[in-house]
């Protein structure tokens, strides 16, 4: 079996574009639909009670199962309790954790679906990186990182997103203040490979070789069908069958007013020039922690406002997994 990959990443920097080329150009790694499990149960974990006991690993068990299909593209494999349970068993022998019921239902469906193993772009990965070194030393981790203004764009397009440009220029430093740190420890061992969105759409099929390469698998020349029909109507998926958009970067310079790009400068400069990303600006711009602190509260009030406006368009598979995930967050929050 190959050893397993994680992506770290933000969103919306082509998380979704990466693990669907990667699984199209080889035969080793299936990337599934993301089920955020970690996201929504590793912090849950100790609520469950000691796993150790029979009754408490079979709740956790069937909790993450239920990631899977309250879905707005569903698992199309039935994945029970007891085969978890059992290959868990077989896999760790006893130790028993949220990130091993992760890496066995990943597994089982990359398996179900004639791979050896799985790419998981689940959010929020770079939280989780130690504990997964930990249990599964041999897994492998890449770093897909993109410019941040447009990341706030692209974020700003999304129906129910926080349109405050200073929340979302500061969720993407914190998380690649983490990535960052991560990538630099794993690259003593060779276990991570760096990508930029950038790149990836100028020349995917380089960029899919070079991670064939470093996952030691052979890259096809010619990719195959998807072995999923996954849902794609919904915002963040709608390109996901089309090509890929090469000239898709730099859209900040027409989107973005000249005030938004020395705020988000301002608040990601380190991490944007540490990335090899050139500032417009030509010092950075002071963002006082009071003021960012009461843009990102008026952005959050306008969400909520305009969420309970928008909520018509929502898929019912959408709010499913909505009402799904609040369920899993009741039990620890």
């Amino acid at each position: 079996m190959k050893p397993p990959v994680f992506l770290l990443a933000s969103e919306r920097s082509g998380t979704n574009l990466l693990r669907r080329r990667l699984t199209e150009y080889q035969k080793e790694y299936f990337g599934p639909a993301p089920l955020h499990l970690l996201k929504h149960l590793y912090w849950a974990e100790p609520y469950y009670g000691d796993l150790a006991c029979e009754g408490n690993f079979r709740e956790f068990i069937r909790d993450a199962l239920g990631l899977a299909y309250h879905h707005f593209s569903p698992w199309d494999e039935e994945i029970s309790v007891d085969q978890v349970q059992s290959e868990y068993d077989s896999i760790f022998q006893g130790q028993r954790s949220s990130v091993g019921v992760m890496h066995v239902i990943y597994s089982i469906y990359a398996w179900r679906k004639g791979y050896s193993s799985y790419f998981c772009k689940d959010n929020n990965i770079f939280d989780f990186v130690s504990d997964i070194k930990l249990l599964i030393p041999e897994s492998k981790f890449v770093y897909l990182y993109r410019d941040p203004r447009d990341v706030v764009v692209s974020q700003m397009k999304r129906p129910l997103q926080n349109k405050s440009v200073s929340f979302l220029a500061d969720l993407w430093r914190n998380e690649q203040v983490r990535c960052i740190r991560h990538a630099k420890f794993l690259e003593s061992s060779n276990d991570v490979m760096m990508i930029s969105y950038e790149d990836l759409i100028q020349d995917e099929l380089l960029h899919v070789k070079r991670l064939c390469d470093f996952l030691n698998v052979e890259k096809l020349e010619t990719k195959e069908n998807f072995s999923v029909n996954e849902n794609i109507q919904i915002q963040e998926w709608e390109n996901l069958n089309k090509p890929t958009i090469k000239g898709n970067s730099g859209k900040f310079l027409e989107s973005l007013s000249r005030s938004k790009l020395k705020k988000i400068e301002g608040i990601c400069w380190h991490q944007m020039v540490w990335l090899g990303y050139q500032p417009v600006s030509s010092r950075r711009e002071y963002v006082s922690y009071k003021k960012l602190k009461i843009d990102v509260f008026f952005g959050i009030v306008i969400k909520i406002l305009t969420s309970r406006l928008k909520k018509s368009g929502t898929t019912e598979e959408q709010m499913d997994r909505a009402k799904y995930t609040n369920s899993l967050q009741a039990k620890w929050r």
